[in-house]
């Protein structure tokens, strides 16, 4: 409604409902073969790659979880302290251990994330003709694994968010739906947390004094 002031301890991030929760499950489902061949075989995805990519969507819905466990994998998998610095600022263009068509598929991903998976024409033509359909399609299953991890991450964040605000409680459904989806992404999300946290300080400790 118009004239409405818009609350300011409200959470402004990405989240899920109960409903788009086992929407995004059978999305997931749909493309699992893909998702595990571009997270396990190094010749579908360079892993490089792959970490920005994770950064850089991840960065456009503000997931803080996400963020925490592939800086730890980006630095696995040989991203630099600065590059993952830019990346968590949003400074994805230029990166130096990208190539051309590297640098216009992470500026494809940005504008999928920012856009709700409906880039711009003309990018998205830019890509079509600079990627196979098998890497099109290996990248697309990738953006969805990252978009639902992020909002999975955000509606845990946005539960604590209303904790930490009571007033929020108040609005009792969203206030259930974000009880029901961050429970669950917490049950099955802290190993991920636990990995990011180990290769965080193994990525630390190689780092030359």
């Amino acid at each position: 409604m118009a004239g409405m002031i818009p609350d300011p301890e409200a959470f402004r991030r990405r989240t899920l409902s109960i409903l788009g929760l086992f929407v995004a499950l059978f999305a997931l489902a749909l493309r699992l073969p893909r998702i595990l061949a571009v997270h396990l075989s190094p010749t579908r995805l360079r892993p490089p790659l792959r970490e920005t990519l994770w950064l850089a969507v991840t960065e456009v819905n503000g997931c803080r979880f996400c963020a925490y466990v592939h800086e730890g994998m980006a630095a696995a998998a040989g991203l630099s302290p600065e590059e993952i610095r830019l990346l968590a600022a949003g400074q994805a263009d230029g990166l130096p251990g990208l190539d051309e068509t590297e640098t216009l598929t992470v500026a494809y991903a940005r504008a999928w994330a920012d856009t709700a998976g409906a880039p711009p024409k003309g990018l998205s033509d830019q890509l079509d003709q600079n990627l196979t359909p098998r890497q099109a399609a290996d990248l697309h299953a990738l953006l969805v694994a990252v978009d639902f991890a992020n909002r999975s991450g955000n509606t845990a964040d946005s539960l604590l968010h209303r904790l930490r605000h009571p007033r929020q409680l108040l609005h009792l459904w969203p206030a259930v739906n974000d009880l029901v989806v961050g429970t669950l992404v917490a049950l099955f999300g802290w190993p991920a947390l636990v990995a990011g946290a180990i290769l965080r300080r193994r990525s630390r400790g190689a780092r030359p004094q």
